[in-house]
């Protein structure tokens, strides 16, 4: 069997393989033996016919049987032959074959695992977010706890900050109920913005099981000149306001954290942690902005193969988590395909650079993130002895590895955050 490889371009590739008629009439002789073996003819004994009889008699199923044999053979040789990185099924093209008496030709058509060449992974011009933590933020954060200690009293009458219980009935025109439209135990904190602004000016001074009619203008919809006003029946089942702590030791020792019992410790406590979080943000963005950079200085196209069966685990793995939802695997395909390419290209790019600047991870490291991963003595040793769950740990820690390369030799300009992000810092509350 010879073959041929004819680059199409960058991922696929021709094998134009060709099937000696000697190796045709081998393989002929190996199917004519085994069929002269089982079948009988009229006057012979099972397996004593005449090759040239059995040849004559089964001659269509022979020949299929060659076409079928030679073709899995060749193909199967020269995929093996060729060295190729092959990531997709091969399939047959332009086959010919007039018998076991002349040459048999064939084309594999594949794709291959692209060639990376590196352009650019160094001095990666990227933007990272810095890290402040603002008298406000802190100031908010505090009001948060305080809130979530507040405490309420019935009062006499609706006020802008208290909170009002409503029942609430639509009405239509000659201002009738509209059956279907009552909605009950709704809460609304007068002047939060909840409601309409003028609703909820029209709730100040409701007192407990008071009823009052509301209306509101609607906005005008295209075409039209004036809105329409909608009327609602509002009845206040309960009318309350809040009773907020003052922000000072006191609230600070109430959280029950060991080492907080001060305003001011409690202070330190909440910049730490949104330092902290606000810090895991702005390396997780960083991230993402030298990933995305590392993509487009180096550009290649990614084989419709792999991004397949990058869909196919996605689609295997929402079967698993949900297996009895019904799952539209056109949509997933639709919705993760950019996804799939995008993590196709930051694995081959990732596993060339690896391999560039030796980048390793050993046994020993290895063992170690497992032994710090919480794990039972147990479950440690197993997993240790586990080369499928070591070669996952390696993978993630090739990941981490690769990562710090590129922060370490990237072009990094700290700039303000696009917008403060609601960092805030998780304590217990007893009083929940």
């Amino acid at each position: 069997m010879q073959f041929e490889v004819k680059e199409i371009d960058s991922i696929k590739r021709h094998l134009l393989v060709t099937v000696p008629s000697d190796d045709l009439q081998k393989i002929e002789s190996e199917i004519l033996k085994d069929v002269s073996k089982s079948v009988s003819l009229p006057g012979f004994r099972k397996g004593r016919a005449p090759i040239g009889l059995i040849k004559k008699n089964y001659a269509d199923f022979i020949r299929k049987e060659v076409l079928e044999t030679a073709v899995s053979r060749g193909y199967q040789q020269a995929m093996t032959d060729s060295e190729l990185k092959i990531v997709s099924k091969g399939e047959i093209q332009d086959l010919k074959f007039d018998g076991p008496q002349t040459d048999m030709t064939f084309t594999v058509v594949v794709e291959i695992q692209p060639e990376i060449d590196l352009k650019k992974y160094k001095e990666l011009a990227v933007e990272k977010e810095k890290v402040v933590v603002t008298d406000e933020m802190i100031q908010e954060a505090l009001e948060n706890i305080r809130q979530s200690y507040a405490t309420v009293k019935s009062a006499e009458k609706a006020e802008e900050g208290h909170l009002v219980t409503l029942s609430i009935q639509e009405l239509g025109e000659g201002d009738m109920p509209i059956v279907g439209r009552k909605y009950d135990d709704v809460k609304v904190k007068l002047g939060s913005g909840q409601f309409d602004e003028d609703m909820e000016k029209q709730m100040i001074g409701l007192t407990e099981n008071e009823e009052r009619i509301i209306r509101r203008k609607t906005e005008p919809k295209e075409g039209e000149t004036d809105g329409k006003t909608e009327s609602y029946k509002v009845t206040a089942t309960a009318v309350e306001e809040q009773e907020l702590p003052a922000i000072d030791d006191e609230l600070a020792k109430n959280l029950g954290e060991e080492n907080i019992n001060t305003l001011d410790e409690l202070k330190k406590y909440l910049n730490e942690q949104m330092e902290h979080r606000m810090t895991h943000h702005a390396e997780q963005h960083l991230t993402q902005h030298l990933i995305d950079e590392l993509l487009k200085e180096n550009p290649f196209d990614v084989p419709e193969a792999m991004v397949d069966n990058y869909i196919n685990y996605v689609i295997e793995d929402l079967k698993r988590q949900n297996p009895k939802a019904k799952i539209d695997t056109e949509i997933v395909r639709q919705n993760h395909r950019v996804e799939g390419i995008h993590a196709i290209r930051w694995h081959l790019l990732k596993d060339k650079i690896r391999q560039v600047e030796n980048i390793e991870v050993s046994d020993e490291e290895a063992f170690e993130r497992v032994d710090k991963a919480g794990f039972s003595p147990e479950d440690v040793e197993m997993l240790k002895s586990n080369p499928e769950f070591l070669r996952r740990i390696k993978d993630d820690m090739i990941d981490d590895k690769v990562i710090k390369f590129l922060k370490e030799n990237a072009k990094i300009t700290e700039v303000d955050p696009p917008e403060t992000p609601k960092f805030t810092a998780q304590v217990d509350n007893p009083a929940e």
